[in-house]
């Protein structure tokens, strides 16, 4: 495996880590390449990056740094992301009310008469 080093970030050619001490900005669509997917062999879409960057997901949003035409990020930003997306999805979903379909169900029983009998 080849290494090399920037300033104090270490950086595997080969696999390409993400280290979460390092503050280098690089280009948010480099991250493209260095960013495992979820499907081996494969790496995450550009557009997958930006998403995270202006929408997030799951409420946890991307930090990065707009200067002039270009979106920046570094990889302790990404390290950050990662970590706060992690311990939300560990997080226990608080229920929410009941859904829409739940709504439509029982309006639809209640105009028909089916499903559970009314006294």
């Amino acid at each position: 495996m080849f290494l090399a080093r920037f300033g104090r970030c270490l950086v595997s050619m080969a696999t390409q880590f993400i280290d979460p001490t390092c503050r280098i900005l690089r280009p948010l669509a480099e991250y493209a390449e260095r960013l495992p997917s979820s499907r081996p062999g494969k790496t995450i879409h550009k557009t997958t990056l930006w998403r995270w960057a202006t929408g997030g997901s799951s409420e946890v949003v991307l930090k990065t740094e707009f200067l002039g035409a270009c979106r920046f990020t570094c990889d302790a930003y990404v390290a950050d992301f990662m970590r706060r997306l992690g311990q939300q999805r560990k997080a226990p979903r608080t229920p929410r009310g009941t859904s829409m379909g739940e709504k439509n169900r029982r309006r639809i029983q209640a105009k028909f008469g089916i499903g559970a009998k009314n006294k």
